[in-house]
């Protein structure tokens, strides 16, 4: 892996080691997944600002709804279920 210097203030350096200890990883590898969550996170948090700004039209919203209930349908696709063994 190539490795980059990346300067951060001492307060969030600590956190991240204490982390990485609890975890037993590696500071890069916490790091790897801090960034990772965050950018989860970040993804949740604009899906979540897309519903809302999509509930807000009542047009869209239904829309939004019936191609839902299109796709709800498509569950019962008249495969069967595999018995368990």
């Amino acid at each position: 892996m190539a490795s980059n210097i990346i300067r951060i203030n001492p307060a969030s350096k600590e956190i991240v080691m204490g982390f990485a200890k609890s975890y037993r990883v590696s500071l890069p590898t916490m790091l790897d997944r801090v960034i990772e969550d965050y950018r989860r996170r970040r993804l949740l948090e604009q899906a979540n600002t897309a519903y809302e700004v999509l509930k807000k039209d009542p047009k869209q919203w239904e829309a939004y709804q019936r191609e839902m209930q299109l796709w709800d349908q498509a569950l019962s696709d008249g495969l069967r279920k595999k018995k368990k063994p």
